[in-house]
């Protein structure tokens, strides 16, 4: 590794990388995969804050002995649960359960119109149209796949179907 960076040496370096044969070359992804991979990974963003609040949550939650089940039941029944614990809890807890309640929600929203944008583009491309063919594959995979891997037009099918 050369020290000084400047132009003469990235020169240098991009013409060295350029004649190694092991060297693969990502291929460039068109603003429409651009696109699917930012909702693509804005879902799994609001997924993961979702996530956490609902874990805070329970946590907070359970400090003062309301223990709610981990399952993905819904914001609603928590809030209801939380609402008929409420008298045992200090106001400031109440609170701060409600606006994390609130941030779920919200936050649950986003997901889902994420998702309904997720489920469209496989209408409108024939490389997703193709992906959902396959068994197994939704709209989450189809457009993960067709975005992540920009460039490969799907030639090698047997490495998605195997």
């Amino acid at each position: 590794m050369k020290k000084h960076k400047n132009d003469a040496v990235d020169a240098e370096a991009t013409v060295e990388a350029a004649l190694r044969p092991s060297m693969s070359i990502v291929a460039v992804k068109t603003k429409e995969q651009q696109a699917h991979v930012v909702l693509f990974r804005s879902r799994d963003l609001y997924l993961r804050q979702r996530t956490q609040r609902i874990n805070a949550i329970h946590g907070r939650l359970a400090e003062y002995g309301v223990l709610l089940s981990s399952s993905r039941a819904g914001v609603a029944r928590i809030v209801a649960i939380a609402v008929q614990f409420s008298e045992g809890l200090p106001g400031p807890v109440f609170q701060m359960f409600q606006l994390m309640a609130a941030d779920v929600e919200t936050l649950t929203d986003k997901v889902a119109t994420i998702y309904m944008a997720l489920k469209k583009i496989p209408q409108t491309s024939l490389d997703a149209k193709h992906l959902r063919t396959m068994p197994g594959v939704g709209p989450i995979a189809t457009v993960a796949i067709e975005a992540l891997v920009a460039g490969q037009k799907f030639q090698l099918w047997p490495r998605f179907c195997g």
